[in-house]
């Protein structure tokens, strides 16, 4: 947990800085069963001064929220002697009703070698959302890992 303290605009009427928010995150992972993970986490956002903040924005402006709030899931499974590792990220703001997906597969070439072909699908009911401005950016990866 932390508090973001905005010195440039304390009392919260500039709508050009951001107002100061306190914000959390908390995760937790754990092995339900043998070579799979789940990670779960949630992070949150709370505006200070936000009736200042409306009141400052000009005519047409979006807002944003003054409570924001994303929860993220990840599930890993280790295939074939830990060389296989297909993998599933889920961001989701309920808040922001939008999303990121994204799908992975992982092979580990050599000790020192993997690749990694992956997607990432982004959504959202509005293309002022955190997640919904990149519903266009849709795409596909390819990753190469040396370790050494």
């Amino acid at each position: 947990m932390g508090y973001y303290d905005s010195r440039g605009d304390r009392g919260g009427d500039d709508p050009a800085v951001p107002n100061s928010q306190w914000r959390f995150l908390a995760g937790y992972q754990y092995q339900p069963w043998q070579d799979g993970t789940v990670g779960v986490q949630a992070y949150g956002e709370v505006m200070k001064d936000v009736e200042a903040y409306r009141r400052s924005l000009p005519a047409g402006n979006p807002s944003q929220d003054c409570v924001r709030g994303v929860f993220s899931v990840r599930l890993t499974q280790m295939l074939r002697y830990q060389i296989w590792r297909p993998s599933v990220f889920v961001a989701y703001s309920p808040t922001d009703r939008d999303f990121l997906l994204r799908p992975e597969l992982g092979y580990k070439l050599t000790e020192n070698l993997s690749v990694t072909f992956g997607a990432n699908r982004f959504g959202g009911a509005k293309a002022t959302t955190f997640f919904g401005q990149f519903k266009k950016d849709n795409n596909l990866f390819l990753n190469v890992r040396f370790d050494f």
